[in-house]
């Protein structure tokens, strides 16, 4: 039989969120054919609709035999990793169920955000936005990293695409290679933090990269690394 785990957590319990789990089992039982926000051979993601809310389910499909043989399953990792950022504070989807299968594939339910993917934003939108909805902006994406950079957690994939901006907010997505803990050096952190500049478009100039960068308030080798990575200037500048 498959188990359940809900997150002991005020305000993120299954129970008291969504009610009764078997209800949620029930509605994921049938999982939908399309549209699929994200589908591969290892996972697919679809919005859910909960009794009274909305939800983004994130199905892990069959981890193969040596995922079996070894118990390590990406469901769970996946499914504690959340769950762990979301207590220690950061802006990330709130983590809502998770139902595991036997063979180790498994779905997480997650708070669904109504916010747009950092990289549209600015591509489509950047240059009609007003200046103080761009300074906004900038605020937003600063408190997200300073707050990684604080708790020490590294993301695996830290791009624009994986950075939802929403009202009061920019909520990381796509949380699965978090690591976390004192022993990431801050040369990881500032390659990582070059990862999510280059996917930034050129024609954000410098200075708006500086002042999130200076918002964030790095500080030590950090700093240095990461200025010297953030270097590039745009071309219109």
């Amino acid at each position: 039989s498959s188990s359940w785990y809900r997150l002991d957590l005020e305000g993120l319990s299954i129970a008291r969120r969504v009610g009764d789990p078997e209800m949620v089992k029930e509605a994921l039982a049938v999982v939908p054919k399309a549209p699929f926000l994200k589908d591969d051979v290892r996972r697919r993601l679809w919005i859910q609709e909960l009794p009274g809310q909305r939800a983004v389910a994130k199905e892990f499909l069959d981890t193969g035999l040596w995922r079996r043989l070894t118990r390590s399953s990406p469901s769970r990792r996946s499914w504690q990793t959340q769950a762990d950022l979301a207590s220690r504070g950061l802006s990330v989807p709130a983590p809502l169920a998770f139902w595991e299968r036997p063979n180790g594939s498994g779905v997480i339910l997650m708070e669904h955000s109504a916010g747009q993917g950092l990289d549209r934003l600015l591509h489509r939108d950047w240059k009609g936005m007003k200046l103080r909805e761009r300074r906004q902006v900038e605020l937003h994406i600063a408190h997200l990293l300073h707050s990684l950079c604080r708790r020490r957690c590294l993301p695996g994939d830290l791009k624009a695409c994986n950075i939802l901006v929403e009202e009061g907010r920019a909520v990381l997505v796509d949380l699965d290679g978090v690591r976390r803990g004192r022993e990431i050096t801050a040369e990881e952190m500032a390659s990582a933090w070059a990862q999510l500049n280059t996917s930034i478009p050129r024609a954000i100039r410098w200075r708006a990269r500086a002042r999130v960068l200076l918002g964030a308030g790095l500080k030590g080798p950090l700093a240095r690394q990461v200025f010297d990575y953030w270097g590039v200037r745009s071309t219109e500048d």
